[in-house]
């Protein structure tokens, strides 16, 4: 994954491909004002020279208004020698200077790169455009957020209290539900109550009947056992006779 840099990072680096103030060979950016020394400081402040040594920065710093100025080291700021190689300087081509963004691929390239290489068919952009166009980019990106903050100035209230009221309407019609869930069950258990009860009645009433059935069949057992004594003592009278 490539590394992530931030604004000021570009802006330096940028700095040093454009001044060619690296060398090749040692990799050791010069200051640009005794365009002598190893350069350690990069001043944000400053317009015109901005890569100094630590010499020439204490020199041309000390005035009471460039003492507040903002600035990086330049080993801190580029995470070290190697790390900056890898970005700066094509290993594909001779180490030559990353000047061009491939747009296709989101990558610093090399003028061979773009030439010869695989970005040839690709879209591309020199370094200084490429910030440019990010920089429009974002001041784009910015002025619409802002125009939409606009837009929503003292709408937010009114969203608010919408919400509001669709959480209490959607709270009370919960309760309702819940409210009339309740009803409806009551109705079932007095429902299932009463059937329960006709039921046990009419096993009640089924009970009294099979008594009766059984009270009814004895009297008629007995009735035929009466009739059939009669009929024996009918029948040795004839014969005696």
């Amino acid at each position: 994954m490539a590394k992530s840099y931030n604004n000021n990072s570009c802006t330096c680096i940028k700095r040093l491909i454009s001044s060619r103030r690296y060398s090749k060979e040692s990799m050791i950016s010069v200051c640009e004002v005794c365009d002598e020394n190893e350069a350690a400081i990069y001043c944000l402040s400053c317009v015109k020279l901005r890569i100094y040594c630590k010499e020439c920065f204490n020199n041309t710093h000390k005035s009471d208004s460039k003492k507040s100025h903002k600035t990086q080291l330049l080993s801190a700021d580029l995470s070290g020698q190697e790390d900056l190689e890898k970005m700066l300087l094509c290993s594909a081509h001779n180490k030559k200077f990353k000047e061009y963004i491939c747009l296709t691929c989101n990558q610093m390239i090399c003028s061979d790169c773009l030439a010869l290489g695989e970005h040839k068919e690709h879209k591309a952009d020199t370094i200084q455009k490429g910030f440019e166009k990010v920089t429009e980019e974002y001041k784009a990106k910015s002025s619409q957020y802002e125009d939409l903050l606009k837009l929503s100035d003292g709408k937010n209230e009114v969203i608010v209290d919408y919400l509001q009221t669709i959480m209490e309407r959607a709270k009370l019609l919960r309760q309702e539900t819940l409210d009339d869930f309740k009803k409806l069950m009551e109705t079932i258990e007095k429902k299932i109550a009463e059937v329960i009860a006709t039921i046990d009645n009419g096993i009640h009433k089924l009970d009294e009947n099979i008594n009766l059935m059984q009270k009814f069949t004895e009297k008629i057992k007995v009735a035929i056992k009466e009739c059939n004594d009669i009929m024996n003592k009918t029948s040795v009278s004839h014969v005696l006779c």
